[in-house]
């Protein structure tokens, strides 16, 4: 067609590379029997984005090729004889609605339709009726559907309308309903995710297209499956844009991209070789040569690389500026050609009166031009072949997929092997060196997580839950903060919902999502979509008490089975670990001799007042968060100044703060309050020391040798006193 409305889809799988080969038979079957229908002949081709729509029609278009060619095997089921003469016909909507003018769009579908109805048995091909039926209300065209139905009805040609399924909205619905004939003369296929066993065809099969791109990467067949096995084990996370087996592919793709970059910025041997190195001692000296020599080989060839790649790229630029310069010129001389030939012959010229009159100019500049296109393929050769050089050594692996999976998505992939089962033992200790004075709250949640990790706890529930109990400032949250960093590397796997914003009835469903009709709807809940995002995290109820009765009904099942879901989908909590705040029975952590064993039953009895028994069942266990002794808070000060001071040395300030023991006893007497826990001291402390310090620090931190910043604490004014000491050679170097 003139106004390029229409692509012959052979023509267009020609000139581009699908996304993703096709794969066994498909729905091809489907297809050509619903074209094949007397009634009903028109299909709605409906699926999640990415599970292989497309592709099933571009397997038709390929088994059409090959059943004409001869060159099906015997084994491969044979196209239907009404398919094979049939012309696939794709609308680009995006064409169709560039003008904004209704009747402009009006007259260039009714141009589609004339080209339509032209001998031949056409199929129609919507790719995206979602974006048809956009253009249709943003430019206020309703007719063109009314137009689509009445030349359907004269069954000169069928039509194919995909439909891509959106969480939250009813577009297959939006679809039937627009039109009070569209169900009679359409009929409805849904396209469900292909089987494991399809994408892993899928992805062997573009493995080679995938390499060539990387510049000779290798992939194992073993690092494909594993692609396949994580994005089917975790199909919820945000990272996804699309479904199987569109999902494992750019996946796939991203993982090799960013593996590649990296092995591309820093040779991978440097960093096991610079450690060797510095475990080297001086004495060695035949070994710490050895290394280093290994090193300098290393970075020598790197180098050689990068300047060869360098060059190839200032070439290719070189070459790509002198063919717009002879390009420009080149017009210059035909804009000289035509003007003459027009001024002859009194017409203008043609392509091909262009041809027949070339001048020597024109010769020349198109000589010139075929040298310099020659010369950049050449440079361009030459930067490929570097990487390919480079690239030819870097295979992905199991091992790397997922490291960078496991980046991708919060999520640590590794089974439970033996270290990690030594790991896990060791978590109450490792705890209990972070949190100070809550060694009872501390056991009970270690053996919470061993249980879980052993296998020996509900598959279905979270790792653990958690109701903790505790006066202000004993470690509750931050307990949350130590968990989370321990159990999953990262003390960002921590989401915290203050329950006092979900008082109200309306307010609960933030947590889950909006129903229909009402604002948010399609967006997903606040307590899903973070699970959603990072399906492994402490969750944290802070003041749980608060919250309205109807959030405790999503608890029971949360704890329950596992899971919750919302219009996006349903959301896997059994790699969460939950842990309820609440102000309730707090009084109980003043009493001494209690421990959170003894415990549980008057906590239980308190909380009864609010919780639902139900909930009180499913909750694995109750932490008694004492009332802190002044001993655990004069070590959280320490634990704070020296983390104030780990912070100097990361910004390669050579400063510290000390602060003697006395002192610190000292401030802790006459500042903590049993009632106010350590958030008052560490405020003091904050406030009066480490801003204070801060001043000496910015003053002196030119000086390359460093310093001691000896701090004194004076009782009878709540005031510090200062005295610098500049580290032993910068002080000699003053005198």
């Amino acid at each position: 067609m003139e106004n390029k409305l229409l692509f012959d889809l052979e023509d267009y799988l020609a000139i581009i590379e699908p996304d993703f080969h096709f794969v066994g038979e498909g729905d091809i079957e489907k297809i050509s029997s619903i074209l094949g229908q007397n009634q009903y002949s028109n299909l709605i081709y409906a699926g999640r984005s990415g599970v292989g729509k497309t592709a099933n029609l571009y397997g038709i278009i390929q088994k059409k090729k090959k059943t004409i060619e001869g060159t099906l095997r015997p084994d491969e089921k044979r196209l239907p004889l009404h398919m094979v003469d049939r012309r696939f016909l794709l609308l680009d909507t995006n064409t169709l609605f560039d003008s904004n003018d209704p009747q402009k769009i009006e007259q260039s579908i009714k141009l589609v339709f004339t080209e339509l109805d032209k001998p031949g048995d056409h199929v129609l091909v919507v790719e995206d009726g979602n974006d048809l039926l956009k253009g249709i209300e943003d430019n206020q065209c309703q007719g063109l559907i009314s137009i689509l139905v009445r030349e359907l009805k004269k069954r000169a040609f069928h039509c194919i309308l995909m439909v891509r399924d959106e969480p939250g909205k009813n577009k297959l619905g939006e679809i039937l309903n627009c039109h009070s004939d569209i169900a009679e003369l359409f009929s409805v296929l849904e396209k469900k995710p292909p089987a494991r066993d399809e994408i892993q065809q899928i992805m062997a099969q573009s493995k080679a297209s995938i390499e060539r791109h990387f510049d000779n990467l290798a992939i194992s067949d073993d690092a494909n499956r594993e692609i396949v096995n994580l994005t089917m084990q975790y199909p919820n996370l945000s990272i996804y844009m699309r479904h199987q087996p569109a999902r494992a592919l750019r996946v796939r793709d991203r993982i090799a991209s960013q593996f590649v970059s990296r092995r591309q910025a820093r040779p991978p041997e440097l960093d096991s070789l610079e450690a060797d190195l510095a475990a080297v001692g001086e004495s060695d000296a035949k070994k710490r040569d050895a290394v280093q020599g290994r090193i300098n080989d290393i970075r020598k060839v790197w180098e050689e690389r990068t300047h060869a790649l360098g060059q190839a790229y200032l070439e290719k630029r070189k070459h790509e500026r002198g063919i717009e310069e002879l390009n420009l010129e080149l017009s210059k001389e035909e804009e000289k050609l035509r003007a003459s030939f027009a001024e002859a012959h009194g017409r203008d010229a043609t392509d091909r009166d262009l041809a027949a009159h070339k001048t020597s100019e024109i010769k020349e500049i198109e000589k010139y031009l075929r040298e310099t296109t020659r010369l950049l393929e050449e440079a361009d050769k030459k930067a490929r072949a570097v990487r390919s050089r480079h690239n030819e050594e870097l295979e992905l692996t199991v091992a790397d997929i997922r490291d960078l999976f496991s980046e991708m998505s919060g999520i640590p992939t590794k089974d439970l092997n033996a270290d990690e089962a030594t790991r896990a033992l060791g978590l109450e200790s490792r705890l209990k060196e972070k949190i100070f004075g809550q060694d009872d709250a501390v056991a009970t949640i270690a053996d919470a997580v061993l249980t879980a990790k052993a296998g020996l706890n509900n598959p279905e529930a979270p790792i653990g839950s958690f109701i903790a109990v505790g006066s202000s400032g004993v470690g509750k949250t931050y307990s949350a903060e130590c968990l989370a960093e321990d159990l999953f590397d990262d003390a960002d796997a921590l989401t915290v919902f203050d329950m006092s914003e979900f008082m109200e009835k309306h307010t609960v469903a933030r947590l889950i999502g909006a129903p229909p009709g009402y604002v948010g709807y399609g967006e997903g809940g606040m307590l899903t979509n973070a699970v959603r995002r990072r399906p492994y995290q402490v969750i944290l109820l802070d003041e749980v008490e608060k919250a309205h009765p109807d959030v405790f009904k999503i608890l029971l099942q949360l704890l329950d089975k596992g899971r919750l879901s919302d219009e996006l989908g349903t959301v896997d909590f059994k790699n969460t670990l939950f842990i309820m705040t609440t102000n309730l029975a707090q009084k109980l952590s003043f009493d001494e001799a209690r421990t959170s064993e003894n415990s549980s039953e008057d906590i239980k009895t308190e909380i009864r007042k609010i919780f639902p028994q139900e909930l009180i069942n499913r909750v694995d266990a109750f932490l008694l968060f004492k009332a802190l002794k002044t001993s655990d808070i004069e070590r959280i000060v320490k634990r704070l100044i020296g983390k104030k001071n780990d912070n100097l040395m990361k910004q390669k300030k050579a400063i510290q703060i000390e602060l003697p023991d006395r002192d610190i006893a000292e401030i802790v007497a006459r500042k903590y309050l049993q009632e106010e826990g350590a958030r008052q001291v560490q405020k003091f402390v904050q406030n009066n020391l480490i801003n204070q310090a801060a001043k000496i620090v910015l003053a002196h931190s030119g000086e390359t040798g460093g310093g001691v910043i000896k701090a004194a604490f004076n009782p009878e004014n709540d005031s510090f006193s200062w005295d610098y000491e500049p580290s032993a050679p910068q002080a000699r170097a003053a005198e």
